[in-house]
Parts: structure tokens; sequence; C-alpha cells
């Protein structure tokens, strides 16, 4: 039987803590509390039990954590409780699992601003395996197929994994052994709903079932880390090395995600990993700049976007892009400034109107998406209908449009006295125009232009996906 704290005191002797405070992440689970106790059976000093209260799962949370407070109060550990409100934090687009990550690395950046810290996390070797097979599902580069390695470095936070060579059942039996039997077990980790459940008692039983063994599973993972840690290596290099957009150009697309993800890391925060969409996104509005100039902006989540131009990449508030200024009833089109997204280059864009709406547009293919709308904040064109640059402006005295389904034109002055718009509140809404042809009153209206039908190969989908007032 493997002794894992023979384990955890070789992976300490490699390393210096001197002067570092130890903190382990506590959640009562066999691999956890596993390494608590084996950080301790090694000599190690300073250490800090934290437990995450995620705010889900209810009473069970609850006897979780008091029973983690109960565990190191009977053996002397500090303890700390630390609740994180994942299901209000959770940002649009984004999964219970990755929100519940990016407060966690949030956390370990408070608890370590004052002080050298060190985090140690207890996975095993069957999560090496289970995380391979979910991210390849995922589509994964090597970096994203081997992201649980022993050490990482994530936004100033180290991030240190002693028990990635030991298997669920050692780790299980050698705490039998220290007479510890009653760890806390997650009964939400056998519903198959979940993936990481399915791969775990359906997907690699079968695997093992078929081949006899997962050693040739364990194997890839070392390999692929190696080839990640020298792709790595290179991206560093060629970061270092970034002056303007021409960089950006002439990077292999091997490096490109990697060196977006240190890019935003520096100027956006640690816990962003950029997508294969985003990185495809930027490669396109690269290639587009050697002949339109200008500036592109991409949306990476809500609240924040990047600025794309010959000088490089730049961090853009969304809610700092271009504003469309309202222009007074009957002024003309000139008296305010317009955004124009450019569908040749652009998948997707967001922009600020000038009553507070926050307007996002995405390209996409039609067979991916439902084309009926959730509602009044959203709507699907056809993107063979829409020209080049579309423009967003204020409401001019005389706008008439043709409404969806309808064989006539209407005033817009109408459409608003009908949805009971103030006259001030009117002045400011967002008028979405297809050259001279109005297509969009977010909120309110689509005009039969550009209807969607089965024979449309890419819509654009546009969300109001805030709106503050005027």
């Amino acid at each position: 039987m493997i002794d894992i704290s023979d384990q955890v005191r070789k992976f300490l002797c490699c390393r210096d803590f001197a002067g570092c405070r130890l903190l382990v992440g506590f959640s009562g689970g066999a691999d956890s509390t596993a390494l608590l106790l084996a950080l301790l059976a090694a000599g190690a000093k300073d250490v800090l039990a934290v437990h995450c209260h995620h705010g889900l799962r209810g009473a069970d949370a609850d006897a979780d954590a008091a029973w983690c407070r109960a565990f190191c109060e009977r053996r002397g550990i500090a303890f700390r409780l630390e609740y994180l409100d994942v299901p209000g934090q959770r940002l649009s687009g984004e999964s219970t699992e990755e929100a519940g990550r990016r407060l966690r690395l949030a956390l370990w950046q408070r608890l370590g601003a004052d002080e050298p810290t060190v985090v140690f996390l207890g996975h095993h070797g069957d999560d090496v395996m289970e995380e391979l097979i979910m991210r390849l599902a995922r589509g994964a580069n090597s970096s994203g197929l081997t992201g649980l390695r022993e050490e990482r470095q994530i936004g100033g936070v180290q991030l240190l994994r002693p028990l990635l060579s030991c298997r669920r059942a050692e780790i299980e039996s050698w705490l039998q052994g220290q007479d510890v039997t009653d760890w806390r077990r997650d009964h939400s980790n056998r519903d198959r709903t979940y993936r990481r459940n399915a791969v775990r008692h359906d997907l690699m039983p079968l695997f093992r079932t078929i081949f006899g063994e997962d050693q040739g599973l364990q194997q890839a993972a070392r390999v692929l880390r190696m080839d990640a840690d020298y792709l790595e290596m290179a991206a560093r290099d060629a970061y270092g090395q970034m002056r303007d957009l021409r960089d950006w150009q002439a990077l292999h697309p091997a490096l490109m995600q990697r060196v977006l993800r240190i890019w935003l890391d520096e100027h956006a925060g640690p816990g962003i990993i950029p997508g294969a969409a985003l990185v495809a996104r930027l490669q396109d509005a690269c290639e587009s700049q050697r002949e339109r100039g200008g500036t592109r902006y991409l949306s990476v989540r809500k609240g924040l976007a990047i600025a794309v131009s010959d000088a490089g990449l730049a961090v853009a508030n969304p809610m700092a892009l271009p504003v469309m200024s309202g222009c007074a009833e009957g002024a003309n089109a000139g008296s305010g400034a317009v955004f124009c997204s450019d569908w040749d280059w652009c998948r997707e864009a967001t922009f600020l109107c000038a009553n507070g709406m926050v307007l996002e547009a995405t390209l996409l293919k039609a067979s991916d998406v439902w084309t009926t709308p959730t509602g009044t904040n959203e709507e699907f064109f056809a993107a063979t209908a829409l020209p080049a640059v579309l423009t967003v402006r204020a409401w001019q005295a005389g706008d008439r449009m043709q409404p969806f389904a309808s064989n006539h034109r209407k005033k817009l002055q109408d459409i608003f006295t009908d949805a009971k718009i103030g006259r001030e509140e009117r002045r400011c809404w967002p008028v979405i125009c297809a050259g001279d042809e109005i297509i969009w009153l977010p909120g309110l209206r689509r005009a039969e232009f550009g209807r969607v039908d089965e024979q449309a190969g890419e819509v654009v989908r546009f969300r109001c996906i805030a709106q503050h007032g005027c």
C-alpha cells in the first residue's frame, strides 16, 4: 500500500516553503482529507484548512462545512470557512463549475495578498484521466488536456497538487489505515446527468473493460504535459517579443491561444481561458486588419472586450465602446455619432447606445440556433440580407419601417406611441439600420427585412443584454 504521507514528504522536500503560508483546499472528501493529514504528518507548518461553501446543495453543503470545522477542531488544525455565492456570481454563459473555479481562484488571491502563500489541492491520478477525457471531448489543446499539474502559477497564486501520482483507491485505503472512515461523500457525484460523473462511473469502467487497464491514458497525460510545457515556454518567449499587431499576425496557430491567455492574464486578470471561438475571431480580425485597418472589437464576456488595431491588442469595456449619441427630435442623421459593425470580419460585437442599452450581435450558423426569438430583446436576421456595415443611430422624425409580417410601412412615432414610449425616452432609443432600411427597434419591433427561412445559411442574432434607462 502506498504511504501518502511519504509521497507528500518527498514532494515537500523538492520545494522551499520558508516564510510561506500554506493553505489547503479542504472539501472534506477523501482526497483533501488525506492531503491535509499527510501534510501535517510530513511536518508542514502554519497550515490553514480552507473550506469553500459554494452556496449549492443546501443542507448537505451546510453539513459538509460543519463536519470540516469539527474535524479540524478535534486535531488542533487552523480552519477557515469561506462562503462563495456561485449561483449569484455566475457570469452570463458561464457554467456552475467554471464560476466556482473562478471564485475559488479569486479567494486564493485575496487570502494570499499580504504574504507569500501557496495553495495545496487534493486532485489525484483518477482526476487527471477524467479531466483528460472531459477536455478531449471539448476539443482542448495539449495545455487544456493537462490542466491538472503538480505545480501551476495562476495570477500570482501558486497551486500545488502533491497527489497526482496517487489513485483514488490508494488514498481511501491510506485514510482507513489512519482510522479515518467518515470523510464526506457528495451524493451528487453519483448523478449521471453530470458529464463528469458519467465519465467516472460509466466511461472509465468501460475503457478498462475494453483495454484491460488505463496505464495508456496515464502515459498519454504525461507526454501531453511535456508537449504543453514546451509550447507554453515558446509562447512566453513569443509574448516577450510582442510589439504591435504584426507580431500577432505572425504567430504560429499553435501559439496563438497560449499567447492570448498570457495577454489576458496580464491585462484583464487571471482565470480567463480563451476558447477556440475567440481565438478564431482574433485570427480573423488580425487577417482582416491587413486589408481594412481601423479597430475591431471582440467580445470576451460581459463587461470585457478586446480592441484590435495596428498598435496591437487593448482591453475595451463594452460600456466604454463607441457610444451612439442621441439626436434631438427632428435632427438630421449627421448630428449623432454612429457605431458600425463590419460583418465581413466580425463574428461578434458588443456596443453601447446612448440610452444605456448594451447591444450584442453574433454571427451564427442557422442550423446551430433556434431562430425563434426568446423575447422582444432578441431577434434573428438572415446574414445574406445584411450589408457589410450596419448602423445604429437615434430616431429621426419621419422615420418609417415595415414591421414583421406586415405589407405596409409604419411611422416609428406611431410604434413608440403604441408602446407608450415617452418623447424623452424615444429621443435616444437605438434604431438599427441596414443602409437606409430600419430593421429593428430593440425591445419593441423588428422589420420584415431579413426574415429567416429554411434557406438561411447563417443568421445574425441581435440581443439587448442590458438596459439602464436614458
